[in-house]
């Protein structure tokens, strides 16, 4: 496992408190459910891909940007739209259940797919067709497979 310390994060401007995460946990538990869904969606799929994807993904979300970035990496920019799909097959689900989207708040959007690759860096065993954070990402997600279960969980 490669260690970092909390000073070699990227987006070290980011605060994420542990009371955030627990407020948040089902829309945590939902982007990684995506995220893990994109991952099985791809054969071959290795922890350098996703932390690819996830480096898009925090740029998306902190510069909101409205089009989808150009990645030299087409594993990473499937696993980008495959994130991205799952997100918004969500909202879909909340909305045609009468619900509200607002309960799947944007704006914590950032912090979370932040926190995601983070969990990504400290799941890192260096090696170079590692797949640890993948495996991580199953046993976090696996409880909460359903959309009906992760929307339990919020």
């Amino acid at each position: 496992m490669v260690t970092l310390a909390p000073e070699q994060f990227p987006n070290r401007d980011v605060r994420i408190e542990d009371d955030f995460l627990e407020q948040q946990r089902g829309q945590f538990t939902i982007c990684g459910a995506a995220l893990y869904k994109a991952c099985e969606a791809l054969p071959g799929v290795l922890d350098s891909d996703v932390r690819d994807a996830l480096d898009a993904l925090v740029e998306k979300y902190r510069t909101s940007l409205i089009y989808e970035p150009t990645l030299q990496n087409s594993i990473a920019a499937a696993l980008y739209r495959g994130f991205e799909k799952g997100v918004e097959e969500f909202r879909e689900k909340i909305r045609s259940g009468g619900g509200n989207t607002e309960t799947f708040i944007d704006q914590f959007m950032f912090r979370i797919v932040v926190f995601l690759q983070r969990l990504a860096l400290m799941h890192n065993n260096g090696r170079a067709k590692g797949r640890y954070y993948i495996q991580f990402l199953s046993g976090l997600t696996r409880p909460m497979s359903t959309p009906e279960a992760m929307a339990e969980g919020q």
